[in-house]
């Protein structure tokens, strides 16, 4: 990996693997933002020329908030990457250090290739559910440590059975999302 300035107009989020950005926390860093210590972005260098934040989207959100699109950021550049691969380091480096939702972690292990999230996804996908976007309010499932608990107790038979009793008790859902 290198050390370069990129204008934050060349970076961007994922989000088949990566969060929203988390509104109180960017407010903050906008109210006391200091660009001495926006620390160090970490980044993917894709073929199209863009680089995907692997870490670092509240401050590069912050940065362009106060500094404008051009704003230069210090960042640790990956190459030739596959996204499999920067689902995987996203994993790295928030599960470390900052907690990360289940729903977050459960969305990059699917994207990294874990052959469970992948397995439980398209068991909840195939039973006519959807895992909800983000941790917000909104249509979805978004139990997912409770759903890994029931994979992993009685695999794929025991996650459908459980499906199909929760599309039998909210029939208005059309088994597509339950919310509760």
């Amino acid at each position: 990996s290198l050390m370069e300035l990129i204008p934050a107009s060349q970076l961007f989020v994922d989000h088949s693997y990566q969060r929203e950005g988390i509104a109180a926390q960017i407010k903050l860093l906008r109210s006391s933002w200091d660009e001495r210590a926006v620390g160090i972005l970490y980044v993917s260098h894709r073929s199209d020329g863009r680089y995907a934040i692997l870490d670092g989207q509240q401050r590069w959100i912050a940065a362009q908030s106060v500094s404008g699109s051009e704003a230069l950021l210090p960042c640790r550049v990956w190459s030739d990457l596959q996204i499999e691969e920067e689902a995987a380091l996203f994993l790295k480096f928030d599960r470390d250090r900052k907690t990360i939702s289940p729903l977050t972690n459960f969305k990059a292990e699917v994207r990294s290739g874990d052959g469970v999230a992948q397995h439980i996804s398209a068991i909840t996908i195939g039973a006519g559910f959807r895992i909800a976007p983000s941790p917000n309010p909104g249509p979805g499932i978004r139990a997912i440590v409770t759903i890994k608990r029931i994979y992993m107790r009685g695999q794929a038979d025991l996650l459908k059975h459980v499906y199909a009793v929760c599309a039998g008790i909210f029939p208005n859902s059309d088994g597509r999302e339950l919310t509760g």
